[in-house]
């Protein structure tokens, strides 16, 4: 009778055991199809409103406001593509990312990420860091390198509250040109850093001042909203 007895609750624990694992279990089905709903109802979007169409009174100073940043710098740049510095020409290059930052500059000059404190300050974060990397992992993978670039750029920018786009994508293309090589292997030069490092902040201070000279000349425009 004894054994029987052990037999009996040794099978009644194991019934407990069971039924409390098919609890669990129906627990966490259940919180995983509550977060899966969750997370296809968030990439649905929401109500947001699309940005008012600009007028076509203020469109002009849209228009003129780019092509004097981007036209005049191409001019200066242009002209000193032949002039050698320490054994190089062609030192002078407009970044890519100054199409975005115009865009900001002149389309939406009243938006937090087109005014100068942070595009001075994105910028040149987004420049130490791509160096950083650089100078720290030397030859290591280039994708490491630029995903790392990036990554630190834009967490840095949001933990500093100076988000803004076009550094993120001045991250990438310094980081891009610190780790292209040559078929024979040589990298980039100190010379051209140095003039891709004095490139950007001329091309930074150069949108600054024709966005506030540009912007200011329209009645319903005030650039910076702060400095």
């Amino acid at each position: 009778m004894r054994t029987t007895y052990l037999e009996v609750s040794d099978y009644s624990e194991f019934e407990d055991h069971h039924s409390k694992d098919e609890v669990d279990c129906a627990a966490c089905l259940n919180r995983s199809k509550e977060w899966g709903l969750e997370y296809i109802d968030k990439a649905k979007g929401g109500p947001v409103n699309m940005p008012k169409p600009m007028s076509l009174y203020d469109a002009p100073f849209t228009f003129i406001g780019v092509f004097l940043t981007i036209g005049l710098l191409s001019l200066v740049f242009q002209s000193m593509e032949d002039v050698e510095i320490m054994g190089e020409d062609n030192l002078f290059v407009i970044p890519g990312s100054f199409g975005a930052l115009c865009t900001l500059l002149f389309a939406l000059p009243a938006a937090p990420l087109a005014q100068p404190r942070i595009v001075v300050l994105a910028h040149l974060l987004a420049m130490a860091a791509a160096i950083v990397i650089w100078l720290l992992l030397d030859d290591y993978v280039p994708w490491v390198q630029r995903g790392l670039a990036v990554a630190f750029t834009v967490t840095l920018m949001a933990v500093f509250q100076v988000s803004h786009p076009p550094a993120g994508a001045i991250s990438l293309i310094f980081s891009t040109e610190l780790t292209k090589k040559t078929p024979d292997g040589i990298g980039i030069s100190s010379t051209h850093l140095l003039f891709l490092v004095i490139s950007t902040l001329i091309c930074v201070s150069h949108s600054l001042f024709v966005a506030v000279s540009v912007n200011n000349a329209s009645p319903i425009r005030k650039f910076p909203s702060f400095w």
